[in-house]
């Protein structure tokens, strides 16, 4: 393989920062050689041509605009304007070596945040040494008093980590209520697997595929133990917010139904899905809704966002929650500051990445917004993990988001995507972007109430969109083998606009 230098790549790296794909003699990095040496030609041009052809995509999928936004205009719901993204086609690579590291301090991280969830609901051994005193923990609004299921509460786990301007890696924020990203990253790895297909081969990038199948077993190992064939459902707050793209894309991977905070309802105990045929049971929640918006009788809710008696219904072991009611506690800054501490206390070692404090990133080749060159931003990548039955695991992968130039890596709001490449593995090897499949019902005999309602009124919608345009069709055909009809006494004209206006 040639060696790779900074001419390739037509990019000036910022002085006095490290950077992700040069050193300080001007070279491409192992991992960036090899990516380069994958691409081939790596010319700003081809790669502004990539750019419109990733958008084109996404908006196939549905994710680069916003049908949904009508609706929320017009019922004026507060939230967040937005939610579209758009994906680099430059991808972010990174050595297996080094996402090995990373992905140990997040094992490390939620095996230690599982504990303390497990204590803050439990003996509270943690403020009984002072460590998080109970002063502080009682002031957490996300804090439940009375308790959570005794369930793993942690299944799915996100954190966001950056590389500061010295090199080094840090943990800017955990997550653990409902981490989102996941479908995003399947989203944009199978985009990149259509526009570059020989690459993803040739650099030998890690398949994310199996890190879904994990996930799949995960959350059916949720469901009570008295279940021999669980179901699962994705529960999402709605078209009206800003990730529902990413929500209706993890469920078809899944298999799962998508389903709203209406479609469900706790009846004895157990959570039941209203269909066409009547209600049908529900044994694991996958859920996408925030805490505080799960269940309207336990906290603050918008309407027909959660499910009523949900947190009852998962406290009395009648359903599977992912993740439990209560994890959002464990995301909380104050958590944060007494985590390290914590971990002495609970696995007696230190966390193996501590929390960024510098102000500054690194910085890493970005595809230009204006297609003459290749820029320096800096990016956040979110790594997610998994515990199972098998134990904990890592997607070998992540999302890379772009910080604005005038932001706060901690709260700007990044809408600039980039796939992150986990180089390394065989280049022989056949890469695969979708999730295998399961799906656990069939849609003819099984389907929402709400869901056959919108069909049924898009095949009505659709059936006098075909009669207007074939009456369309039928009046210009006759106009153009006699155009003296629109002008001749006798009302064609005045017949032809009534049936336009019937059809």
């Amino acid at each position: 393989m040639p060696a790779a230098t900074l001419p390739s790549l037509a990019y000036r790296p910022q002085r006095g920062r490290f950077d992700e794909a040069v050193d300080d003699d001007g070279a491409l990095r192992p991992a960036w050689a090899r990516l380069v040496s994958a691409l081939g030609t790596t010319t700003p041009t081809l790669f502004a041509e990539r750019q419109r052809q990733a958008d084109r995509l996404l908006d196939a999928e549905g994710a680069g605009h916003l049908v949904h936004q009508i609706s929320l205009e017009r019922t004026k719901i507060p939230e967040t304007p937005g939610s579209s993204f758009r994906l680099d086609p430059l991808p972010f690579p990174i050595s297996r070596e080094e996402f090995a590291v990373l992905a140990d301090a997040a094992v490390q991280r939620m095996r230690v945040l599982e504990l303390v969830l497990a204590d803050v609901y439990g003996p509270r051994h943690l403020v009984r040494d002072r460590i998080l005193p109970a002063q502080t923990l009682y002031a957490l609004p996300t804090f439940r008093p009375g308790g959570m299921p005794r369930q793993r509460r942690l299944v799915t786990y996100a954190v966001d980590v950056a590389r500061g301007a010295d090199g080094r890696w840090g943990v800017l924020r955990d997550i653990t209520d409902a981490a989102g990203g996941l479908g995003v990253s399947l989203l944009l790895r199978s985009v990149l697997a259509r526009l570059l297909p020989e690459a993803l081969r040739l650099a030998g990038v890690a398949p994310i595929q199996d890190h879904f199948v994990a996930l799949r077993r995960a959350l059916l190992a949720c469901a009570p133990s008295d279940r021999r064939s669980p179901r699962c459902v994705l529960l999402t707050p709605g078209p009206a917010y800003r990730a529902y793209v990413e929500h209706s894309y993890l469920a078809t991977q899944l298999g799962y139904h998508l389903v709203g905070g209406a479609d469900l309802v706790m009846r004895e105990g157990r959570l039941w899905l209203r269909a066409l045929d009547g209600l049908e049971a529900v044994d694991v929640l996958f859920r996408r809704v925030s805490d505080d918006e799960l269940d309207p009788l336990e906290a603050r809710t918008t309407a027909g966002v959660g499910v009523p008696g949900v947190v009852w219904g998962a406290g009395r072991g009648g359903i599977g929650v992912a993740n439990a009611p209560g994890t959002a506690v464990a995301q909380e800054r104050e958590v944060a500051d007494v985590l390290d501490a914590a971990a002495r206390h609970l696995i007696g070692e230190p966390l193996q990445m501590q929390r960024l404090t510098e102000p500054e990133l690194a910085t890493t080749p970005i595809v230009g917004q204006l297609g003459p060159s290749f820029d320096s931003g800096q990016v956040v990548l979110r790594l997610h993990a998994v515990a199972g039955p098998d134990g904990i695991s890592v997607m070998p992968g992540a999302t890379a988001r772009l910080v604005p130039a005038r932001g706060g890596a901690a709260v700007s709001r990044m809408t600039v995507l980039k796939d992150v490449w986990v180089i390394g593995a065989a280049a022989s090897r056949r890469v695969v972007v979708r999730a295998p499949a399961a799906p656990q019902v069939d849609l003819f005999t099984s389907l929402p109430k709400r869901a056959a309602d919108a069909l049924f009124w898009l095949g009505r919608a659709a059936e006098r969109a075909e009669v207007a345009a074939r009456t369309a069709r039928e009046v210009r055909g006759q106009l153009d083998r006699d155009p003296g009809l629109a002008i001749e006494p006798g009302g064609w004209a005045a017949g032809a606009l009534a049936l336009l206006r019937a059809a």
